[in-house]
């Protein structure tokens, strides 16, 4: 299996007063960037996990555990949400569905 692919974890920037300027300022999201496989998801699997047919389903596979958390993974500029994570003992492994 390849890992030719890039994943970005993305944590959205927080909203922090300034008591300078009397604002509120938005801090950058921080994005973390791993290796990954990326496959379409499987018409079976998509069936178990959402009950109908979805389209922009993903699977990431990771070599190793990503355990800090995240708001959403970016893949190839797009915006993913997990629908479904599984744990394996050293990989992990990721169904993520775009946001539209």
């Amino acid at each position: 299996m390849r890992y030719d692919h890039y994943v970005y974890f993305c944590t959205d920037g927080k909203s922090e007063y300034d008591p300078d300027t009397g604002d509120y300022t938005n801090t950058e999201p921080v994005k973390v960037k791993r290796p990954a496989s990326i496959s379409p998801t499987s018409d079976e699997k998509i069936q178990i996990i959402y009950g109908q047919m979805v389209q922009g389903s993903l699977t990431v596979q990771l070599q190793n555990q990503y355990n800090d958390p995240f708001d959403y993974i970016l893949i190839d500029g797009k915006k993913y949400h997990v629908d479904r994570r599984k744990k394996l003992r050293v990989k992990d492994v990721f169904v993520a569905s775009e946001v539209m």
